[in-house]
């Protein structure tokens, strides 16, 4: 008997089989609050890495393109902390907020822009406001030293880089959640420009 054709056949099938498994994989990441399976559009696929309690980041989620249409303050504008609030070019902001928080964009705050030079510090903080659930950060750019995102009681700092997002959960069942402490670390020199969004579990006016 000849088995070289069942072993092309066995072959061919597996390969047809791990196309399948990474396809999918692009499409579907864990939600690592409510351990469901999110599907993403085709036009969100980004991989998340899970970190401690609640926090989850992405890389890549925004072009060098994307990122450069969100920052569009002149510098010489600036204060040492800047902060405006931006309309436009914020469509698939919200759908990626929508898709990872499963809250509409009702629930969602403007998204504000913050715009940080070197010498500036902040304290730390929840972000806790009544409602507000879970706060996303966009990173636009590169090319500055500091202004780390601080997680005091989880032990954890995220490296920003352009294009990363990092989300984390302020509250669960209405309980402020402690593991959400977290500041920006002192910008030691440079710019660091980002967009924050809030989300609250209701619809906000």
């Amino acid at each position: 008997m000849n088995y070289s054709i069942y072993f092309i056949l066995f072959l061919m099938i597996s390969f047809l089989i791990w196309v399948l498994v990474v396809w999918n994989k692009q499409k579907i990441v864990r939600d690592h609050w409510t351990t469901k399976m999110v599907e993403f559009d085709k036009t969100l696929k980004f991989t998340p890495y899970l970190l401690p309690y609640r926090v989850t980041m992405w890389d890549d989620v925004l072009t060098v393109s994307e990122c450069s249409l969100l920052c569009k303050i002149p510098i010489q504008e600036l204060d040492k902390d800047a902060s405006f609030i931006i309309k436009d070019n914020t469509a698939a902001l919200h759908k990626i907020a929508t898709t990872l928080t499963k809250q509409p964009k009702s629930h969602h705050e403007c998204l504000i822009q913050r715009i940080i030079e070197g010498g500036t510090e902040y304290g730390f903080d929840t972000d806790q406001n009544d409602t507000r659930i879970a706060t996303l950060v966009f990173y636009l750019n590169e090319n500055y030293d500091g202004g780390e995102l601080d997680f005091s009681e989880l032990d954890l700092v995220v490296k920003p880089q352009r294009g990363r997002l990092v989300l984390f959960w302020n509250m669960d069942s209405n309980i402020v959640l402690k593991e959400s402490k977290h500041r920006t670390r002192y910008m030691i020199q440079g710019i660091q420009w980002k967009v924050t969004l809030y989300v609250h579990s209701k619809i906000i006016s």
